[in-house]
């Protein structure tokens, strides 16, 4: 069993030179190339949808609050009704066809929309209906898409990989919503979509152009039942240390965060007197450190260690947190302050996810990626529900900074579950291996 340290400098320079080696291969790569490109524009064109449907609820259907929550809570549903069974459902097909077909179903729906107004029959009924079957499609293909990337690249080239992705999404995310804030002025909300509408079908085309062949889903025969299939793809998650110790490290951190969140634009505007354009310029630092944190990613996993980039960004993020309470103590410089922690929360929580991520594809079995993601996605709404709920009562009961403080305090605990965990020992990303508490110990030779 080998740290990050017990390798001489000359095994230093021989990972450094196998590094470089295998992101220039990855770049060689034309299917990682395709699908790279496809989900690049698709990111930029889903900025769209998000700015478009709550403007045409709130100013062409003259929505009430009471509409505009139902809209927004429906964004969540599918993955709360749908989440593990669409999980076993992947896991059963091949996932290329899944990603096309999602792809090509939303780029259908967003066409509706522009047709409906032009007939008059836009109401806010249509628009639930549109939201809930664009989340569908939206868990069906993150889904297949999070188990059909190990089939493309090697495991050594999965952080490179998806900080590549990432870096797109953080660019997208960036440049995206102004893009679409123009594009609705100048063309109406309706019609505006037709360009998200049209990066879907760049994406699926994108999927449909990929010559990698998949493995072969598992026969009828061997495959487990719905519900006995659902709790493999949890089991595996309980019963795997490395997944196990990130879950209870995410579900602390989000409990933690979710209740602090709940009362942060209440302490922005009421207890540090910002006006609301600082909310604007804090999320857009943050969306600046999503950036540098998907450039950084490949690079500090090399320099120290896949398992100390893990421990070392869960323990920056939730000491991060620590500076939001503290701008009530020096209001003075309560906005730097603000600013600060989401940038640093940002970049390293980018960190984190990249390599969480890529840890999670390297090590899950390709017949359990589908149900490993959609159980990792569906556990992770209930410490958020009930983070926020907490947040709401405990602002009511104990005010709202000293939920502030209780948030930020809790959010840094989070830590410990993976630095008390194998995933610390890790230097590189392991090869495949069934999962298991009895395999684990060779996930680090």
């Amino acid at each position: 069993m080998s740290t990050p340290h017990d390798n001489a400098p000359h095994g230093d320079q021989s990972l450094a030179r196998a590094a470089r080696a295998s992101r220039w291969l990855l770049w060689r790569n034309r299917d990682f190339r395709t699908l790279w490109a496809g989900h690049t524009v698709s990111m930029f064109g889903s900025q769209i949808t998000p700015v478009a449907m709550p403007l045409i609820a709130a100013l062409t259907l003259q929505a009430t609050p009471a509409q505009m929550a139902v809209l927004l809570t429906l964004q969540y549903t599918p993955a709360t009704l749908l989440g593990l069974f669409a999980g076993v459902w992947v896991d059963r097909m091949r996932r290329r066809p899944i990603m096309i077909m999602s792809d090509l179903a939303r780029a259908l729906l967003l066409l509706v929309l522009p047709l409906a107004a032009g007939l008059g029959l836009l109401r806010m009924e249509v628009l639930y209906l549109m939201t809930f079957l664009l989340g569908i499609g939206g868990l069906f293909f993150g889904v297949a898409d999070a188990a059909f990337l190990p089939a493309l690249v090697h495991r050594e080239q999965l952080v490179a990989a998806n900080s590549a992705l990432a870096t797109s999404s953080s660019v997208a995310r960036i440049a995206g919503p102004g893009l679409a804030g123009v594009l609705v002025q100048w063309l109406t909300a309706p019609i505006a979509v037709v360009f998200d509408a049209l990066s879907f079908i760049a994406s699926a085309w994108a999927a449909f152009a990929i010559r990698t062949p998949e493995p072969l889903p598992s026969s009828a025969e061997q495959r487990p039942k719905m519900w006995a299939a659902i709790w493999e793809g949890l089991h595996t998650i309980v019963g795997n240390p490395f997944l196990r110790a990130f879950t209870l490290s995410s579900t602390t951190f989000d409990v933690f965060w979710n209740a602090l969140y709940a009362m942060y634009v209440l302490y922005l505007t009421r207890v540090l007197g910002l006006p609301p354009t600082a909310l604007g310029v804090i999320l857009a630092c943050g969306s600046a450190g999503a950036l540098a944190g998907s450039l950084l990613a490949d690079r500090v996993t090399r320099h120290v260690g896949v398992g100390p980039a893990v421990v070392g960004a869960q323990c920056l993020i939730g000491s991060a947190s620590l500076l939001i309470p503290l701008a009530s103590w020096w209001p003075a410089t309560g906005l730097p302050l603000l600013i600060a922690a989401e940038f640093i929360q940002s970049c390293v929580g980018t960190i984190y996810g990249i390599t969480r991520y890529s840890l999670t594809q390297a090590i899950t079995p390709d017949r359990l990626r589908g149900r490993v993601d959609a159980s990792n996605s569906f556990i992770g709404l209930l410490p958020a529900v009930l983070g926020t709920l907490a947040g709401g009562a405990l602002g009511e009961w104990i005010g709202v900074t000293p939920t502030i403080v209780l948030g930020a305090s809790g959010g840094v605990l989070a830590f410990l579950w993976v630095l008390l965990s194998p995933i610390r020992m890790l230097r590189t990303i392991p090869p495949p291996s069934e999962l298991g508490g009895e395999d684990t110990g060779n996930l680090m030779r």
